[in-house]
């Protein structure tokens, strides 16, 4: 399922965060009426330990999405309900992702993980499908970063690859009325391997976050342009697994930080994208807590 839930929740944050972070999230998900998917619940925990130059990222998330009905299916998309044919059963799914990242004197950092899925869907075949990530980082801390992950997802009958180049920059004064920014750039390359999944084998997009930190404020504005399919985001928390052609998203998060220690944040992401042929759109509103130790 796709996870921008999460990839809006962690935007921007530091690779020396505190010792331990612990965040809580939820969101809503509403899909466009021409969709086949009517709603959807996500709910989830991250978090992260560093210690020793190491940092141990851990995530569990469950989603829900119930299908509209036939009927309703039928009249919101102006056809008959014999040339419905989808699988309306309610959607269940749950992740579990693990990445170590390593950080190899003050320059470079290192990182090894993977993402599973376990999908629970009646009369619709169940699955186990796994991501496995890498990824290497050069950075100069609080000045800019550059780097590329790799991914390799595997699911029934097709694998999928992905490389992810990226940049980033940090600018302006935090102390400033303006405060400081982040810019970042990345380039995504889909790869395929049976171009029956989707029409076709290869795919190239783009992600543009920009971060803006004033006081106890935190505020990130990001896009994503290009068709996708199969994309992972994030770092490898964030997986497009249920094969809608995705074209371009949009997304808004604001966090308050209170007593260095406390954050709270909501967001909301717009995506298009095609389901079945239909051209569809959805929205999700989050909300998320996080707690440094």
């Amino acid at each position: 399922m796709k996870k921008l839930i999460l990839s809006t929740a962690l935007l921007a944050s530091s690779v020396f965060a505190a010792g331990t972070v612990v965040m809580p999230y939820g969101a809503y998900i509403d899909y466009s009426k021409e969709a086949a998917k009517d709603y959807g619940f996500v709910g989830g925990v991250y978090a992260s330990k560093f210690f020793n130059k190491i940092k141990l990222e851990l995530d569990a998330e469950h989603t829900y999405i119930t299908y509209k009905s036939y009927a309703k299916y039928a009249r919101n998309n102006k056809i008959s309900i014999a040339n419905v044919d989808y699988n309306n059963n309610d959607y269940n799914q749950n992740d579990i992702t693990g990445i170590i990242n390593f950080y190899l004197g003050d320059k470079f950092a290192f990182k090894l993980g993977a993402h599973s899925m376990f999908i629970d869907q009646k009369n619709n075949n169940d699955s186990f499908d796994n991501v496995y990530i890498v990824g290497l980082e050069y950075y100069k801390y609080l000045k800019y970063n550059a780097g590329m992950d790799y991914y390799a997802s595997y699911y029934d009958g097709f694998n999928v690859k992905q490389v992810s180049p990226y940049v980033g920059f940090n600018f302006g004064n935090y102390y400033s009325p303006s405060g400081s920014f982040y810019l970042k750039f990345q380039a995504n390359l889909i790869h395929i391997t049976d171009k029956g999944v989707t029409g076709r084998q290869n795919y190239r997009n783009y992600n543009i976050t920009l971060s803006n930190y004033i006081k106890n404020w935190t505020t990130t504005l990001s896009a994503n342009f290009g068709k996708s399919a199969y994309r992972v985001e994030n770092g490898g928390f964030v997986v497009y697994n249920l094969g809608e052609e995705y074209k371009n998203s949009f997304g808004v998060n604001v966090k308050y930080t209170w007593d260095k220690v406390n954050t709270f944040g909501v967001g909301f992401t717009y995506s298009s994208f095609k389901e079945d042929g239909v051209d569809v759109n959805s929205a999700v509103y989050l909300l998320s807590y996080s707690r440094a130790f």
